[in-house]
């Protein structure tokens, strides 16, 4: 709950949101599910020093010397729409580290990319209608979304009116720019056109799946939509696996959950836009086909193994784990805590033992 973003929200939106909640949307009885949360995330009361230590509860103030238009992109970046929630790297303590302002940033299994100003590890090199196409349909000749992104773009970004998106696409340009040293050119220019099928289409499978080799992975469930050459459809629907930022990132996870899980769009009605392959494919094939695609048509440093594909597929985070590493710290915490009050308590006993002692004298 990006609550902390949504405080900066104006009271009047928050009005207006509330009106919608209690008038516009129908009542379900439906009790609330029993949280699970371990010790010490269970203490309500600790939310207390936290919000004390991260949480601004004023509203968005517009800087004056920004522009009307840059200011309500700011206003929905930062607020409703939330984008620093996913896209910022956290601190120990689950805080936004704002040195590292929508830099990347892993949640759960997926990577939230880069979309700073930076023209090689962010989005510094999109053009502003770009970024609005994106955001409104959910991908366009650079990238297509999937996972989290998808939900937030089906189910919320593309009900946006034209003007705010334009107002987001503004602000994005203009964050300041984070660069990975490892990206050497732009996570969109990786890869070019090519056919491999011809070397293996004609030769007999193994009889083990697992020893198939990335091009007949790629004929066998690829090519159909993509085409040999991974040029994509015709009409464009479907994308190309080159110069596209699926296979030109350095972290290959949300390339593996697309390819085990496909990508869907429930709330516009459309189906499957692309199956997944998680009852086909065995952890093996997805790590080969994988790799193939990224030697082939991607940034050929990133890489698969089937050990990431496992863990993936049964749902454990790959990646800078910040919510285990804030469990160890929040329980030293408690620990380092309880210490401190027990040696108040024992010094409080023991100025009480002397103060007794010097009323007998």
């Amino acid at each position: 709950m990006p609550y902390t973003n949504y405080a900066l929200v104006s009271d009047a939106d928050i009005k207006a949101m509330y009106a919608y909640f209690m008038h516009g949307v129908a009542p379900v009885d439906t009790p609330a599910p029993k949280t699970s949360l371990p010790f010490p995330f269970n203490i309500r009361l600790a939310m207390a020093g936290w919000n004390f230590l991260f949480l601004d509860d004023k509203p968005y103030q517009p800087i004056p010397d920004k522009g009307t238009l840059w200011n309500r992109g700011a206003y929905l970046v930062h607020g409703l729409a939330h984008c620093t929630a996913c896209h910022t790297l956290r601190n120990t303590l689950m805080a936004e580290d704002t040195s590292q302002l929508l830099g990347g940033a892993y949640i759960g299994p997926w990577y939230a990319p880069n979309i700073t100003s930076d023209p090689n590890s962010g989005i510094g090199g999109w053009s502003e209608n770009e970024i609005i196409e994106y955001l409104g349909a959910g991908h366009t000749t650079k990238a297509q979304a999937s996972g989290p992104m998808m939900e937030a773009i089906d189910f919320s970004l593309r009900h946006l009116t034209q003007d705010d998106l334009r107002a987001i696409a503004a602000c994005l340009k203009t964050v300041p720019a984070i660069h990975d040293a490892a990206d050497a050119k732009p996570v969109y220019d990786w890869g070019s056109a090519s056919d491999k099928l011809a070397t293996v289409r004609g030769q007999p499978w193994p009889s083990n799946h697992d020893q198939m080799t990335g091009p007949q992975l790629y004929d066998a469930h690829c090519a159909s939509c993509h085409q040999a050459r991974a040029q994509g459809s015709f009409d464009g629907g479907l994308p190309a696996l080159f110069h596209n930022t699926a296979t030109g990132r350095l972290q290959t996870n949300n390339l593996v959950l697309t390819i085990l899980d496909g990508i869907h769009l429930p709330a516009q009605g459309n189906g499957v836009t692309m199956p997944g392959f998680r009852k086909v494919m065995s952890d093996t094939q997805v790590a080969t086909l994988g790799n193939y695609l990224m030697t082939a048509y991607g940034n050929p440093a990133g890489k698969v193994t089937a050990e990431q594909v496992a863990d993936l597929r049964s749902g454990k985070p790959v990646g800078p784990d910040t919510g285990a590493r804030l469990l160890l710290a929040a329980r030293i915490g408690m620990v380092v805590a309880g210490l401190i009050v027990l040696l108040i308590l024992y010094g409080i006993l023991r100025l009480r033992r002397r103060a007794l002692r010097a009323r007998r004298l």
